[in-house]
């Protein structure tokens, strides 16, 4: 039986404190493992914590369909990251992870990951603050480098303020199970920084770090995922208020491919925690911040992010902040997150 997912915030009482790679390492295994204060885990579990020695740490959910592991960076790279992430169906042994990928690339010795240009990590963690939703199948955690918080305005907006990582099984649509009855291999990482200190997008055609092909085949060479918006509407009423009296909202598809051409991607699974609106007109009740973004628009008028709870469509939902300004609506209901 899945956990009801949780919100945990760096300013929690007993939360874990940022400090580079330090941070990202005393986070992730409060948030996933431990616990703090009067916050439970999330109910993962540690493979491996060579963090003293080798500055390594690998966990895996609860359904064990893969690993996430996180290595922290010496600080003298020409990428700026503190840490270096990948996941893997598991570890043959401390350094050598079988199916190793970080984002759309495989890797045969986490010690070689450093090296990488291309290697997704995570930079200036958590700065002026982070936050995580999370169970014991999926954990999204975002890391902020705003001294205002999550807020920032439409004309100062960087790609390098804001960090979000969704790791975790997903809803397979290739015959690999549920998230709470995931076969190995239905792991994703997505987000994170690749290759230099700007946050990606989730959009990005490589933002998504996938473990299985759409044949679920194991991944021989490159193969790249990200989200993508399926049923998008384009412009539709969207020079007349009130043009909507009824939006639908949808869960977040997951693509891949071995090209970085549209053409060319499979559906691969879906996070139905991370809903959007397939139409971002404009409306007195639903003003969208993100336009031009295939993600959901503000829907309500007060409220910080990742704080405030809402209703939608009959949902308890926590609107959650993306890189560039965009915005993403995460369902706290425990139906979409097993």
């Amino acid at each position: 039986m899945a956990v009801q997912p949780r919100l945990y915030r760096g300013d929690d009482a007993g939360a874990p404190t940022t400090t580079n790679a330090q941070g990202a390492y005393d986070i992730f295994k409060a948030v996933l493992v431990d616990g703090y204060g009067a916050q439970p885990a999330a109910g993962w579990s540690v493979v491996l914590d060579d963090w003293a020695n080798g500055g390594a740490v690998v966990f895996t959910n609860a359904g064990e369909s893969g690993v996430f592991g996180v290595v922290a960076d010496d600080g003298s790279s020409s990428e700026y990251f503190e840490a270096s992430l990948f996941i893997a169906d598991g570890m043959a042994d401390t350094v050598t992870p079988v199916n190793g990928r970080t984002g759309p690339y495989a890797i045969a010795d986490i010690s070689a990951l450093l090296s990488r240009s291309d290697r997704q990590g995570l930079y200036k963690i958590g700065a002026a603050g982070w936050a995580a939703i999370a169970n014991e199948h999926v954990a999204i955690f975002w890391f902020s480098r705003l001294t205002a918080g999550w807020i920032y305005s439409e004309e100062n907006r960087n790609y390098y303020d804001i960090t979000c990582l969704a790791i975790g099984a997903t809803r397979s649509l290739r015959g690999l199970g549920d998230m709470s009855a995931a076969s190995i291999g239905n792991f994703i990482a997505m987000g994170g920084c690749l290759g230099s200190y700007k946050s990606c997008s989730w959009d990005q055609y490589d933002s998504a770090c996938v473990l299985r092909d759409h044949d679920n085949a194991v991944p021989a060479g490159y193969l790249a995922g990200n989200a993508a918006v399926f049923a998008q509407y384009h412009g539709v009423g969207e020079d007349n208020a009130d043009s909507i009296v009824y939006q639908p909202i949808q869960a977040l598809d997951i693509w891949a491919s071995t090209s970085t051409n549209d053409e060319t991607k499979m559906q691969h699974s879906l996070l139905p925690m991370l809903l959007y609106f397939p139409q971002l007109a404009k409306s007195s009740a639903t003003e969208s911040t993100s336009q031009g973004r295939d993600f959901s628009p503000r829907i309500y008028s007060g409220g910080d992010l990742l704080t405030s709870e809402f209703e939608l469509a009959g949902k308890t939902c926590i609107m959650a902040p993306l890189p560039s300004n965009a915005r993403v609506i995460v369902s706290m209901e425990l139906e979409d997150w097993q």
